[in-house]
């Protein structure tokens, strides 16, 4: 495919409500993103822990009850923050997606944070509901009056 018929196809999805498989592949770029950031948490444990005592250099190893709860804030916080901001996690940048509100406005802060919380609790059973839907949008798009669109531009919304 030639540059200009992926930038015209671009130009021609600007706007729409964005399918299942690019919000997956956001998704699972985020989900990758924030298994890094876990990873750098505990190396930074570890680093501290060998500082500012006499333990040898290891990587903790948590219960996996505290691995669970640390990972959800994480990705609670992560998806929050993105959303709440430009609408963009660092996953929907790169898909070339933006979280807005059902009126394409910009998330208010606890929608973002709702959002966020029933997408990270639930997870991704809620993205099923876009097979069945005419217009593209999840059970979480429909309780947190959201919406996901193809966006490339550089702004954000208003």
């Amino acid at each position: 495919m030639s540059a200009t018929s992926r930038d015209e196809r671009a130009r021609d999805a600007q706007g729409r409500t964005a399918g299942i498989a690019s919000r997956l592949g956001a998704n699972g770029i985020d989900g990758i993103i924030v298994q890094g950031i876990y990873v750098l948490l505990l190396a930074g444990v570890a680093l501290a822990r060998f500082l500012l005592t006499d333990e040898s250099l290891h990587i903790p190893r948590p219960a996996v009850g505290v691995t669970v709860g640390a990972e959800w804030l994480l990705l609670t916080l992560y998806l929050a923050i993105g959303w709440g901001g430009d609408g963009r996690t660092l996953g929907k940048r790169i898909m070339g997606l933006r979280v807005v509100s059902r009126d394409r406005r910009r998330l208010r802060p606890l929608q973002a944070l709702g959002r966020a919380v029933l997408c990270v609790t639930i997870g991704w059973m809620l993205l099923l509901w876009i097979l069945v839907s005419r217009d593209n949008l999840g059970a979480h798009d429909l309780v947190c009056r959201t919406r996901v669109l193809y966006d490339w531009s550089a702004d954000s919304t208003s």
